[in-house]
This record gives structure tokens, C-alpha cells and sequence, in this order.
């Protein structure tokens, strides 16, 4: 009886011990409940023929080492599985493909090999979203033309490393799971993909910005290179504009995109700070997703700004700020401007995108700003992006930008003074210049040399006094005008050409014969000079007046003569310079 008592007591103990180390014993690692991809990989490795087999997809060709992936299962939504009633929740596991393979094998697995992955992620369930799959223009379904069935999006975000191989081969393992739990395995599915780098993507983004850049440079400087002219008009050309920047210089964005007057562009500088961002943008996505990102109407609408902007710009240059071609030969072949234009000598400047005229400009500088708070947008959103299409600002802020540049357009307008006010001075110049050539024409002149010439005081002469000093008032007025809109002083080899053709330092009248004198009758006579510098001084220096008539040194003849006969004299007058002019005179005195 003792003995049996002692057997049951120790069945009994045994029974309580087994319990205890039952208790005591981890549990077993599922598919579901592990907390590493090499355990969640090696599981499903074990799983995988006796799971059902679910169809997954990619938005993109790559999968980007970081940033939101999105992934599309061919399957409804929060399926029930047997009956159990729990909705299915998701796991991800991220891996690449060799150490996956070699995690798959349960011949690999069990023997314990340690393994290192490239790269690896674990995705739990609370950090994955799940949501139906939508159709239409807006739809986040981007397969339903291969399926019209209930799909399921996945959302989860990409954290591979920084240090992923560029086009690393790797494998998307999603698991479903339900039960109370969570932890009863459902279907499988297995995508094998891409890794791309995020970092390597954006360097040889900006590899190509920096190489369209530099190609740009290059073909601008030659350019402009071949349109100097400082070989064919010699060493007094001017060689400090903006045709004659360095290699060097031409990196600073202004000289680059300055206009053809030599000066900074607003309007250039911002199409080519805008291209360069989109193209860098579509590049990095390119190489971060396998496929060429659309654009969406917000950036389209960005370029169509710019570029509208920049055409209206040259079209309010070509009406208010462009010279007259004849103006411009004629400002070139007087040596006011050096051949070639205002680019010969004007250097561009970082002050010209803000300035105008000397003066800061507001308009400028609105859409400097806005352009540069825009680009910064654009650029924060292409870095976490994996689509342009979806890239939008508000509406509000691209108004203010499309407003920006209507008020740079019609600042430009009604900006004073403007090159077509100088325009209009050289054209008045020109006519002056030719209306003095023809006065000089018709008048009866006699040239003494090379800068002296006698006339008779007739209509001609009159008129080419007019006409001389209407042209001095128009080229001094051009001058000044000129000055002050292209900030460029008129070059004292263009004095020589004031104007191009021969102008006496001194014009006397009358020369040759003087009007007949009446005996006893009062007679009057003014000689006048033109040209040269005043005041002129009239002398007699040979020959002798007719009695009653005197001659004052301001070059009148009067008096009542007293005498019959014909007088011959030499007069002379000279101005403030010492130029001087002299002739001989006949005065004839009838009774």
C-alpha cells in the first residue's frame, strides 16, 4: 500500500515538472511573429508550399532604397480566411535575392550557416496601410487595365540603407496573417525587383545638371567668341563686355544668360534655373524608378510661365527697348557704339536681374523671388517623390507667380526712359545730319583748304546756319540720352564725326560781290559766320573802303558813300580759336 501511495506521488511530481517546463519553454517562432527578415524569410522559405499564392505588383520598375512604396496586391481587401471572421493584416520583407534564396532552402536553413545580407527590412503590420484599390482618372489602381477585380494597395516606407548597390537584385515577400492573434499564415506573395540607390541616383542627377550645364557654357562661349570684333576694328575696340568673358566667367548664370545688349536677363536666367531643375528632377527619378515621370499641370504650368514670360519680355524689348536698325548702323559707323553692339562693351551682372536703368527695379525682383521660392518647392517635393505627376503648389502661390511676370512684362513697358526714346533722337539726328549736308549743298561755299569756307550771304547760307545749329542741339540731346539708357559715355573718337562730313571752323558772308551802293544813299551790310566758335572778330587787312563807308570789327558795313567808283578791299574774320578766313571784296558805288 505504501509503495502504491509513493508511485502516484511521484507521477504526480513528474506530471507538475513537465508542465513547469512546458511553461518555461519559448515559444516557436512563426512567419507571422518574427521580428527580423532573415526569420521572417527563413519561415516563409518553410510556408511557401502550403500557402496560397497571391499576385503583387510595383508602381515602378525599381524600388528605391527610401521613400513610400506603394505595392498592389490581386486581392480584396481585408478577406476573411475559413470563417474565422479576423480581418487579414500584412507583413513585408525586404531582402536581396541571394541571401532570400539561400534562407528559402530549408537545407540552407537547418544548417545553420550564418548569412549576411546586403540589405534587409523588416515591415511589421502597424507600420503598413492598406486600403482598397481605386479606379479612374485619379484611381490608385495603376493596373486595372490587366485586371478589373478588387485589388488591395499596400503603403509602407522604403529604409534599406543608404549604402544599397545601385540595381541591386531583391525580393518583396508579402504574408498575410489572421486569427485572433494575428499570427495564422494566409497567402503569400513574392516579387522580385530592383534596389535602387537613393544617393547614387540623385549624384548622377546632378552629374547631368552639372554636364548639360558646363555643354552650355562651352557652346555659348564660342559663341560669342566668333561674334567679336575687336580683330576687324582694332585695338582701340572696346574688349570688356560681355563678348569678351572668359571661358571661366561664363559658368556665373547671368553671363551666360545675358541679352543681346551685353546686360543681365531675368527672364533667360529663370527658363534656365527652371529647366535645369525639372531636368535634374526627371533624371533622379529616372534612375530611382526605372520609368520617365510624367509631369503634372502645376510644373507644366510652371514652364509655360516662364517661357511666356520670357517671350513677352522680348517681345516688349523688340517694341520699346530695341533700336531701329538704320539707328544701330548709324550709332556703330559714328563710333558711338562699338561694332558688334552694346555687348562689345557691356559687361553682365548679378545687379541687372534686380536693376534697370541704374535704379533697382521692383518688377525684377517680384519675380526673382517668387521664381526662387517656387524652385525650392519644386526641388523639396522631386526629393521625396517618386512621380511628378502628383508634384502640385497652390493655386494661390502659381498666381502670384503668373502676376509676377505680367507686372515684370508691364513694368518693362512703361519704364522711362526707354531705347525707343533714344530711338526716336537718333532718328531726329539723322534727319538733322542730312538736312545740313543738303543746306551745305546748296549754298554758294567755297572751301579754303580743309576747314575754312567763304560765302555769299544768300538763302543757302541762311539755311545751313539753321540747319547747322538745329543738328548740334539734336546730337547733344542724343547724347545725353544715350548716356543715360545704355550707361555707356559717347567715345571721344565719335567728336570727330560731329558730323561725318566737312563743316567750316568759319563761315563768312558775303563773299566774292557785295551788293551795289547808291551814291548819297544810306548803305548797310551784315557779314555773319557760322561754325568755329564764337565770338568772331572782322578786320580789313588790304584795300581801301569807299569814302562814307566804315567797317566795324563785328563785320557790318555802313555809312553813305560819297564817291563814284568800284572799291576792292580784303577782309578777314576770326574766331575765339584763332581759325580764320579771308577774301577779297568788291563794293561798287553807282551815282
Amino acid at each position: 500500500m505504501r509503495c502504491a501511495l509513493r508511485f502516484v506521488f511521484s507521477v504526480v511530481l513528474l506530471h507538475f515538472a513537465c508542465l513547469h517546463a512546458q511553461a518555461a519553454e519559448p515559444a516557436a517562432v512563426t512567419a507571422c511573429s518574427a521580428d527580423s527578415a532573415a526569420a521572417a524569410a527563413q519561415e516563409i522559405g518553410k510556408l511557401a508550399p502550403t500557402l496560397e499564392r497571391v499576385r503583387v505588383a510595383n508602381r515602378v520598375l525599381f524600388l528605391p532604397s527610401s521613400g513610400v512604396i506603394d505595392l498592389l496586391l490581386f486581392r480584396r481587401l481585408a478577406a476573411n480566411v475559413k470563417g474565422e471572421g479576423e480581418p487579414e493584416n500584412y507583413r513585408v520583407v525586404v531582402m536581396d535575392s541571394r541571401t532570400a534564396d539561400a534562407l528559402s532552402r530549408s537545407s540552407a536553413g537547418s544548417s545553420g550557416k550564418p548569412l549576411n545580407p546586403v540589405f534587409s527590412q523588416y515591415v511589421p503590420a502597424a507600420a503598413i496601410s492598406a486600403e482598397e484599390a481605386t479606379v479612374g482618372p485619379a484611381g490608385t489602381d495603376f493596373m486595372k487595365d490587366e485586371s478589373t477585380g478588387s485589388k488591395t494597395l499596400l503603403r509602407y516606407t522604403s529604409s534599406v540603407g543608404g549604402a544599397t548597390p545601385f540595381n541591386g537584385d531583391a525580393r518583396i515577400y508579402i504574408l498575410g496573417c489572421a486569427g485572433a492573434d494575428g499570427g495564422v499564415p494566409t497567402f503569400l506573395a513574392a516579387l522580385d525587383t530592383t534596389i535602387s540607390s537613393r544617393g547614387l541616383s540623385f549624384a548622377l542627377a546632378a552629374l547631368l545638371c552639372v554636364v548639360s550645364y558646363c555643354l552650355a557654357v562651352i557652346g555659348t562661349y564660342y559663341v560669342r567668341k566668333s561674334q567679336r570684333m575687336s580683330e576687324k576694328a582694332g585695338n582701340a575696340h572696346p574688349t570688356s563686355g560681355t563678348n569678351y568673358a572668359s571661358m571661366l566667367r561664363h559658368f556665373d548664370p547671368v553671363v551666360l544668360t545675358a541679352g543681346p545688349n551685353g546686360r543681365g536677363s531675368p527672364a533667360k536666367l529663370q527658363i534656365l534655373f527652371f529647366s535645369i531643375l525639372v531636368l535634374g528632377l526627371v533624371f533622379y527619378i529616372w534612375m530611382l524608378t526605372g520609368h520617365l515621370t510624367g509631369l503634372s499641370t502645376t510644373v507644366l504650368l510652371l514652364m509655360g510661365i516662364s517661357g511666356l514670360g520670357a517671350t513677352a519680355s522680348a517681345g516688349t524689348e523688340v517694341s520699346k527697348n530695341r533700336l531701329d536698325y538704320e539707328n544701330w548702323t548709324w550709332l556703330i559707323n559714328r563710333r558711338w557704339l562699338p561694332e558688334g553692339g552694346v555687348a562689345e562693351a557691356n559687361m553682365a551682372q548679378w545687379k541687372d536681374i534686380v536693376s534697370s536703368d541704374g535704379q533697382f527695379d521692383v518688377y525684377r525682383f517680384q519675380m526673382v523671388t517668387f521664381s526662387v521660392l517656387v524652385g525650392l518647392a519644386l526641388v523639396g517635393a522631386g526629393a521625396h517623390l517618386t512621380d511628378l505627376s502628383s508634384f502640385d503648389i497652390p493655386q494661390a502661390l502659381l498666381g502670384i507667380l503668373g502676376l509676377s511676370q505680367v507686372v515684370y512684362v508691364a513694368g518693362k513697358l512703361v519704364a522711362p526712359p526707354s531705347i525707343a526714346d533714344l530711338d526716336k533722337l537718333i532718328k531726329k539726328l539723322r534727319d538733322a545730319e542730312k538736312t545740313l549736308r543738303d543746306s551745305l549743298d546748296d549754298s554758294n561755299a567755297r572751301f579754303l583748304g580743309d576747314t575754312v569756307v567763304l560765302m555769299s550771304e544768300d538763302s543757302g547760307v541762311k539755311a545751313a546756319k539753321v540747319a547747322y545749329g538745329d543738328y548740334l542741339q539734336a546730337w547733344e540731346s542724343a547724347r545725353t540720352m544715350f548716356e543715360v539708357t545704355l550707361g555707356r559715355l559717347v567715345p571721344e573718337q565719335a567728336l570727330h564725326l560731329r558730323p561725318p562730313f566737312p563743316v567750316p571752323h568759319v563761315v563768312c558772308a558775303t563773299a566774292g560781290a557785295l551788293p551795289v551802293a547808291k551814291l548819297g544813299t544810306p548803305y548797310s551790310v551784315s557779314l555773319t559766320a557760322m561754325g568755329g566758335s564764337g565770338p568772331y572778330t572782322w578786320d580789313l587787312i588790304k584795300g581801301a573802303l569807299p569814302p562814307g563807308i566804315a567797317f566795324q570789327p563785328s563785320g557790318v558795313l555802313s555809312g553813305t558813300p560819297n564817291k563814284q567808283g568800284s572799291f576792292a578791299f580784303r577782309l578777314q574774320v576770326v574766331d575765339s580759336a584763332t581759325k580764320m578766313a579771308a577774301d577779297d571784296f568788291t563794293l561798287q558805288v553807282d551815282p
